[in-house]
């Protein structure tokens, strides 16, 4: 789930995904990009940086007010097309910046500072297609041990964005598997994300609702008090 959003414009044809370092105050992430469609209804799950660098996941209802899964696998539950994963570098930040801003037109993220990008690649998986175009991104960021707690690191999963046009093709799934097979690289206990709807994407992929005092606290203190936010977890 650590998190919806439905651009308003057509994305050029390099696009890229979501945040990584420490956020600014006010700074903001989502998961998904819209799922678009004549006579249908769209929805975006979003995860959100807010207030000091933690996230928060939104569904947000387009025409009619329906929610629907921004990202989801195509027809069969197969994946279309394999986009290959990897880390993202320092010269991916426009791409990056660019998909973001796609989203943040249409109000689901707050605008992020293309530095902020370039400074912390390394912290996000991009997907990229055949002709080397981003089609997606996520961000992990990792979280020690609490000294008082019984369980090992963690991280949070942030700033998942797919754009529009890869979306119900199996991109979204493929970051989460590739975040999954990073976090056991890193003996990573647990991974969060947080959702406001039904975290439907995230649910499909092993996360389950999990109490809010397990996960790290400073991300969960950071939460925007005014969402019903859920936290949800998935073990490694």
């Amino acid at each position: 789930m650590i998190t919806a959003a439905p651009p308003s414009a057509a994305l050029p044809s390099r696009t890229r995904l979501t945040s990584a370092g420490p956020a600014t105050a006010g700074s903001c992430r989502r998961e998904s990009g819209i799922v678009g469609g004549r006579g249908r209804e769209a929805a975006v799950t979003a995860t959100a940086l807010v207030r000091g660098g933690r996230e928060a996941v939104a569904t947000t209802p387009v025409r009619g007010g329906r929610e629907a899964s921004a990202i989801a696998p195509a027809r069969g539950g197969r994946e279309a097309v394999a986009a290959r994963v990897r880390v993202a570098r320092p010269t991916d930040a426009p791409e990056l910046a660019l998909l973001s801003g796609l989203f943040v037109r249409s109000g689901a993220l707050r605008p992020r500072p293309l530095a902020l990008y370039a400074a912390h690649a390394a912290d996000f998986l991009v997907a990229e297609g055949s002709d080397g175009t981003l089609e997606g991104f996520l961000g992990l960021r990792h979280h020690p041990a609490a000294p008082s707690a019984d369980r090992g690191p963690s991280a949070v999963l942030y700033n998942f964005c797919v754009a529009p046009h890869r979306q119900g093709h199996g991109v979204g799934g493929r970051l989460l598997r590739a975040a999954f097979t990073q976090g056991r690289a890193h003996a990573l206990d647990t991974l969060f994300t947080a959702t406001t709807g039904d975290g439907t994407l995230f649910l499909r992929h092993g996360f389950t609702p999990a109490p809010a005092h397990l996960a790290p606290p400073r991300w969960v203190g950071a939460f925007d008090p005014g969402r019903a936010t859920r936290v949800l977890a998935r073990g490694l």
